[in-house]
């Protein structure tokens, strides 16, 4: 197969890949003309790599996402502590929002069951799973803000962990993150963020931020009350009631 590069926002470009994976399984439900444009512009507009990706990705999707659904008890379960939450605001331009918080792990060694809740979030997040109050993102991105209070050895993911979640961010919901706002990093997570340098790719480089005692710099994203929402440590006040969240 010749390789085609084209303009990822071409219309001609978005209507040929929906064509080339138009027989995969999934591909009728899930895939559309702003699904193809990410993936065309993840793989800088080369049809051929799109192609492939797009195709990893609804294999993947037909084998990960098919059984989340029984899994939500262990999803649930992962998760009793809030330490990923879809905000109930939007950045300033009405994007998603979720926030990350180390400090609240509850099953560091629980490979499985926390990709299961990192994937079910992500869904949650970008409207693969409708939920009340989370209105759909104006360009289909999302701030993911990682709040590292409390990071520390005892609750920093396994390498392997943190491999395939990068991974799964990376390789299946590709240029669904505007910004990722790492908050408070330690050096301790400096020290990990190096270890995993070379598996991020240079597109996802550009969208690390990282953000410390810097409340104009959460203000240029947020309106004043989400700020002082983020402002505060995870766990402490915010709100957090499982059996509301996982209710909606």
């Amino acid at each position: 197969m010749t390789t085609t590069k084209a303009d990822p926002a071409s219309p001609a470009a978005v209507a040929a890949l929906m064509e080339r994976v138009a027989a995969q399984p999934g591909a009728s439900e899930w895939v559309d003309e702003a699904c193809c444009r990410r993936y065309l512009v993840a793989r800088q507009g080369d049809e051929d790599k799109a192609t492939a990706m797009l195709c990893e990705t609804l294999d993947w999707r037909a084998q990960f996402l098919s059984g989340l659904e029984a899994r939500h008890r262990d999803i649930r379960r992962a998760n009793a502590t809030g330490k990923l939450r879809v905000c109930s605001f939007a950045d300033r331009e009405g994007r998603p929002v979720l926030r990350m918080a180390p400090r609240l792990e509850n099953c560091r060694n629980e490979h499985d069951a926390n990709l299961n809740n990192l994937v079910y979030h992500m869904e949650r997040l970008t409207g693969g799973r409708s939920v009340a109050g989370v209105p759909p993102s104006p360009d289909g991105k999302a701030i993911i803000v990682m709040d590292f209070r409390g990071f520390s050895m005892f609750n920093q993911p396994p390498m392997r962990t943190s491999r395939a979640t990068l991974a799964i961010l990376q390789n299946h919901y590709p240029e669904r993150a505007h910004k990722f706002l790492l908050l408070h990093a330690p050096a301790l997570f400096h020290a990990f963020y190096r270890a995993m340098w070379r598996f991020i790719d240079p597109r996802t480089h550009e969208k690390i931020g990282f953000v410390k005692h810097d409340r104009e710099a959460l203000e240029r994203h947020f309106e004043p009350s989400a700020v002082e929402w983020l402002s505060a440590a995870p766990g402490e006040g915010d709100g957090w009631d499982a059996d509301e969240y996982f209710a909606e």
